[in-house]
């Protein structure tokens, strides 16, 4: 298996070390759809088939970010000085 870490042509964009989990999930999609368009060749993007699982793919991002926001704001609330636990 070889190391994606050595490869030159990832993008070297620098990803926050820290700062929400769903904020660093939301740019490192955003870096990997990057790479993808930048790998996939011009005529894969009219493809029907093609179209319809890089639409899936970017919607379940979009939901797994949605999803980790909703997480961490849950988290959040409970943690308050003063709240109650019941």
């Amino acid at each position: 298996m070889s190391d994606l870490n050595a490869w030159p042509s990832l993008p070297k964009k620098s990803l926050q070390k820290d700062g929400p989990l769903w904020r660093r999930t939301q740019l490192r999609l955003q870096n990997m759809a990057t790479y993808t368009a930048q790998l996939t060749p011009t005529s894969l993007g009219f493809d029907p088939e093609f179209q319809a699982m890089e639409d899936s793919i970017a919607s379940l991002g979009r939901l797994l970010v949605v999803k980790l926001q909703a997480m961490e704001q849950r988290h959040q609330e409970e943690n308050l000085p003063g709240s109650t636990v019941e």
